[in-house]
C-alpha cells in the first residue's frame, strides 16, 4: 500500500499502489481522452490536473528533450507515474545524495514512490514524451532540493522567499548530468 494501512482520518479506506497503477495505467492507454489536452513548452516541462478527487488526483505532463523536473518529493503524497509515450529517466539519491541512482523508463512503463520521496525525471530522449501521474493523498504541493558537493538537500532551507518558492508546483527544465561527485560517471541500476 502507498498509504498507511487502516482507515484514514476521514474514514476511508486508502488506495492501495495496485489500484493507483490501475488507474494511471488506465489513463496512459487511453490518449483519445487526453491527447489534445497536450501542450508543448519549449520553455519548461508543461503538466495540467486532469481529475481531482477527495482521494486521489490525475496529472498530465508533456516533456521535451532535455527537460527535467529539478529534484523534488511530493510532500506527503505518494505517486505511481506511468510514461504514456516516449521515455524518461529517473534519479534517485542514495547514500544521502552522494550517489544517484538511474532508472530508465521506458514507453508504458510504471514507476511507484513513496511518500516524501526525492527523485528527479528527465527527458534525455530525442523525442517528446508525456507522462501520467497519480497522486494519493491529491498532491498539495512539491518540495525542491539542490544536490552539491555535501549531497542532497532543501532547496532554500533558511532563506525565506527561495524557501516557499522551493514548495511550489513549478519546476524549472534541468539539463541532463550523467556525472556526480569526483567526476566518477553513474551506472544504471
Amino acid at each position: 500500500m502507498l498509504r498507511s494501512p487502516g482507515r484514514d482520518a476521514g474514514g476511508a479506506v486508502p488506495l492501495s499502489g495496485a489500484r493507483l497503477r490501475m488507474i494511471a495505467q488506465a489513463v496512459a492507454a487511453s490518449p483519445a481522452a487526453w491527447q489534445h489536452l497536450v501542450r508543448i513548452d519549449p520553455a519548461r516541462r508543461w503538466h495540467t490536473r486532469l481529475r481531482g478527487t477527495a482521494e486521489y488526483d490525475i496529472w498530465l505532463e508533456s516533456w521535451l528533450p532535455g527537460q527535467g523536473s529539478g529534484w523534488h518529493d511530493h510532500g506527503g503524497s505518494a505517486a505511481v507515474v506511468v510514461v504514456a509515450r516516449g521515455e524518461l529517466e529517473e534519479r534517485v539519491p542514495v547514500l544521502g545524495g552522494v550517489v544517484t541512482k538511474i532508472r530508465h523508463v521506458p514507453e508504458g512503463g510504471t514507476r511507484i514512490l513513496r511518500r516524501r520521496q526525492v527523485h528527479e525525471l528527465v527527458n534525455v530522449s530525442l523525442a517528446s514524451a508525456v507522462s501520467v501521474h497519480v497522486y494519493v493523498p491529491p498532491l498539495a504541493a512539491t518540495r525542491g532540493y539542490e544536490l552539491g558537493a555535501r549531497g542532497l538537500r532543501r532547496a532554500g532551507a533558511g532563506r525565506g522567499q527561495q524557501a516557499a518558492a522551493a514548495r511550489s508546483f513549478r519546476l524549472e527544465a534541468a539539463a541532463p548530468r550523467r556525472y556526480r561527485r569526483g567526476g566518477r560517471p553513474l551506472t544504471a541500476g
